[in-house]
């Protein structure tokens, strides 16, 4: 009778057993997937540090490069010295970042060197400024220190390129799941790229404005209907609705509707009836026109739009669209606090948007007349410097304008605009020419 027992019950226990080991198993499942899940979670996070470190250090680099550059030909002490402390910043955040990715020490020694010395070098430079010192052979090194981070940017530029789409994390180590070897290409960028010394786009002026809107702050204000109408006559705007009103730097009106079936978007001032701002959507094709048409259809659109005197100051050129800074060019002089911006399609000639807000808040009648001779400029400007043009400009100054001489030249293949006051002969800024591959911009 026991006998019979123990057996029947056998069966159940067996399925109990099974039972006990698959709520085990789901157990262990799921336990390995919260933790694969974590351990996914991690690694993600530990990329994007790795990721920013890598492109944030790129950024420092390619300032200290162009700030190098600068300070390679800048005449003015005073100048110097603001170049030279934003020289200091970018060394520290580029070693910063260098130390933030998983490198070891060994294979990063001398580029975290090179940081260190443009820090202590920088430091030393503006001590000597500051206390009256000599200061002629910062200039020389300035020479040794920018082609080392030139040569430091091109090799950083050639790793990004390389790292396009991998995670960082899967090329180091040597359990690593990529072919490419993001450590040993540091320590190749160390030992056989860069000779380190011993010793140690949107063109120019476009974000340095000050909102006051001299063009249209004694204009009489228009309604909402008369912005839509405006917007319908200029632009060709089918099915206008009035958005609402904006109060951000400027109270406009904002206008939505349709050109060639395609969204566009337009903001009139209150005050003036002035076209703000600009942009439809359109399908690029290819490039068909040159840098000169596209300028030449921007200056001709943006000026029929009540924005006259302009010229193209700047441009480039990405994915199809043509980007032109345009400022009004009064008495030979070029009023860069004045700009109006423009994009242009390169298939067909479209202007696909503008932004006029720089010439309304500070285009208005100026009577200017340098003190100091072109002649006393050429003198001043720093004797390495090939000078090829010289002219007349308004630059922002903070939250003023300064008057200023442009000297454009040239200095072992580098392109720079050096400003010169035209009231005291003080070097106001210098601004490098950077290729993009697009086109140039100024830094």
């Amino acid at each position: 009778m026991r006998t019979t027992e123990k057996k029947r019950n056998y069966p159940l226990l067996l399925i109990a057993a099974v039972a006990a080991l698959f709520v085990l198993s789901a157990v262990l499942i799921a336990g390995t997937v919260v933790i694969n899940g974590e351990s996914s979670k991690r690694q993600n996070a530990l990329e994007s540090v790795y990721s920013r470190a890598l492109y944030d250090m790129c950024d420092s680099v390619n300032n200290l490069e162009v700030n190098l550059s600068k300070l390679m030909v800048a005449s003015s002490e005073a100048e110097s010295v603001s170049i030279i402390n934003e020289t200091l910043a970018q060394a520290e955040l580029a070693e910063s970042s260098l130390s933030a990715l998983p490198l070891d020490m060994g294979n990063i020694r001398k580029t975290s060197k090179y940081f260190n010395q443009v820090g202590d070098w920088c430091q030393s430079y503006s001590t000597a400024i500051i206390k009256g010192g000599a200061t002629e052979k910062f200039a020389e090194q300035a020479e040794t220190l920018y082609i080392a981070a030139r040569n430091i940017n091109q090799n950083l530029k050639d790793l990004v390129q390389a790292t396009e789409g991998r995670k960082i994390t899967e090329c180091v180590g040597e359990k690593r799941l990529l072919s490419l070897d993001f450590e040993f290409s540091f320590e190749d960028m160390e030992n056989n790229s860069i000779e380190y010394p011993e010793l140690i786009y949107d063109g120019p002026f476009s974000d340095s404005k000050k909102y006051c809107f001299h063009a249209i702050d004694a204009l009489d204000e228009i309604g909402s209907e008369q912005a839509v109408e405006k917007a319908v006559n200029v632009f060709g705007l089918k099915n206008a609705v009035f958005k609402g009103e904006t109060d951000g730097k400027i109270r406009v009106y904002e206008i939505e509707g349709e050109v060639d079936g395609y969204d566009a978007y337009v903001s009139v001032s209150k005050k003036g009836g002035m076209i703000i701002g600009f942009n439809r959507t359109k399908s690029v094709g290819g490039v068909t026109l040159t840098k000169e048409q596209a300028c030449r259809i921007a200056t001709d659109e943006i000026s029929a739009l009540g924005y006259p005197n302009l010229q193209p100051v700047w441009y480039n050129s990405e994915n199809g669209v043509g980007f032109v800074n345009l400022a009004p060019v009064e008495n030979g002089i070029t009023y860069y606090t004045d700009l109006v911006k423009a994009k242009v399609a390169l298939d067909d000639g479209t202007i696909l948007g503008c932004e006029a807000t720089g010439y309304c808040s500070a285009h208005h009648a100026r009577e200017l007349a340098p003190t100091v001779s072109e002649k006393t400029v050429r003198s001043l400007v720093n004797p390495k410097i090939s000078v090829e043009k010289v002219s007349l400009a308004v630059i922002p100054d903070g939250e003023n304008e300064r008057f200023c001489y442009e000297v454009y030249g040239s200095y072992k293949g580098l392109d720079y605009f050096i400003y010169v006051d035209a009231e005291t002969g003080a070097q106001a800024d210098v601004l490098r020419v950077v290729d993009s591959g697009q086109g140039s911009m100024v830094m």
